[in-house]
């Protein structure tokens, strides 16, 4: 009979560490797995925050980037230790894709706009996150990673004249095209900005700042309502990459009628339609009283000339949805028509001149921009650049 009871016991004792056993492995899978979690989530913030850090700077000086992503990663902890990344490892300067949402090889018309940084908590690089109770059933640590992406454009201003502005009686100011435009409600963010000298004169009035290039100067500060100061570091607006458009866009949707040699013309009076879409063309001239009407979200990329003294009309006045995109190199874009203009203007490569009494409503990036007459640029808020994290 006591054997009976010494056996019971004895078992007892087995399922007492069998039940241990298990009550360990679940606070592991509670306590480890919660550590674990928390980990990852710190290592994705710190990755977010060092894309973000480095996309500022990509598009001007990418030795800077890559010191701004180790530093910026280094001031976030990942349990209770600074992440540290390479680099040269761990920070990639890449081409992405927002049409396709994706990764593209960088090349000459591919160029950087976004970076990547991997970063990482890993046995192979000393650093895993340490499993306090896993111990028990032989789980020492734990990896992991995380990756983010963040992608860079151009922040924007009512002008941008690359190599210098020259205004005699124009005048900027800013709106949204959320709001009805023509309500007067304009706001004082009509910046403007150069890497070279801006010139100021007659009537002008610049209702914001203006921002000369480094170590250059605002001649006729006067007609600006906010700060006239010169840049610290180089505007860089890069060349629209065109390698998809080229041969898949929606030039077959052109009326034969506004269509010649490849170049949207338009003689005085002359009107034409545009439907939705992205187009190639090699030039964009529209002469006084011509009429594009566009019914939907239009992007005209022009490798020529464009001379516009006709009117365009947007769809629902809004800039975004009609972008005129200029690539060719040299290239000369002449806005002297009589009637409001609602685009977004893109000729980083461009002369651009203004006359007449037209006002745009967007924005417009040139080369160099020369306004006379008594024309306005009233800048869409809704077209602001940055960075934002797209992975």
């Amino acid at each position: 009979m006591a054997r009976g009871i010494n056996n019971r016991k004895g078992i007892g004792l087995i399922y007492s560490v069998l039940v241990l056993l298990v009550l360990c492995a679940m606070a592991s899978f509670a306590v480890d797995m919660g550590r674990v979690v928390l980990a990852k989530n710190q290592l994705r913030s710190a990755a977010d925050a060092s894309a973000l850090a480095a996309a500022n700077l990509v598009l001007s000086n990418q030795t800077a980037a890559r010191s701004a992503a180790v530093s910026t990663a280094k001031s976030n902890n990942v349990d209770g230790s600074p992440c540290v990344i390479d680099a040269n490892a761990d920070v990639t300067f890449i081409h992405w894709d927002e049409k396709t949402h994706s990764e593209q090889p960088v090349s000459a018309s591919a160029k950087v706009n976004a970076v990547k940084v991997t970063a990482r908590r890993t046995a192979a690089g000393g650093n895993p996150i340490d499993l306090p109770f896993a111990k028990i059933v032989g789980a020492n640590t734990c990896d992991i990673h995380a990756t983010a992406i963040a992608l860079a454009t151009p922040t924007r201003y009512a002008i941008v004249g690359l190599d210098f502005i020259t205004m005699g009686g124009n005048a900027t100011n800013a709106y949204r095209s959320s709001a009805n435009a023509n309500n007067g409600q304009f706001m004082s963010q009509g910046d403007i900005a150069s890497n070279g000298n801006i010139t100021l004169s007659g009537s002008t009035l610049v209702d914001g700042n203006a921002y000369a290039g480094v170590g250059k100067q605002v001649i006729g500060a006067n007609h600006v309502t906010g700060t006239s100061t010169s840049l610290t570091t180089p505007l860089v607006y890069p060349p629209a990459d065109v390698a998809d458009v080229i041969n898949n866009n929606n030039n077959a949707a052109i009326p034969s009628t506004i269509l010649s040699s490849g170049a949207i013309k338009m003689s005085a009076q002359k009107s034409g339609t545009l439907s939705a879409g992205a187009y190639y063309v090699n030039g964009l001239d529209m002469g006084a009283g011509a009429e594009l009407n566009c019914t939907g979200p239009v992007t005209i990329y022009v490798a020529g000339n464009v001379s516009l003294g006709g009117h365009a009309i947007t769809r629902d006045n809004i800039p975004h949805n009609l972008q005129i995109i200029v690539v060719g190199n040299g290239t000369t874009v002449s806005l002297n028509g009589g009637s409001d203009l609602y685009a977004d203007v893109y000729a980083p490569q461009s002369a651009i001149t203004m006359s007449g009494n037209g006002d745009i409503f967007g924005a417009i990036v040139g080369k160099s921009v020369q306004m006379t007459g008594t024309s306005a640029v009233h800048y869409d808020l809704s077209l602001r650049g940055g960075v934002s994290l797209v992975k």
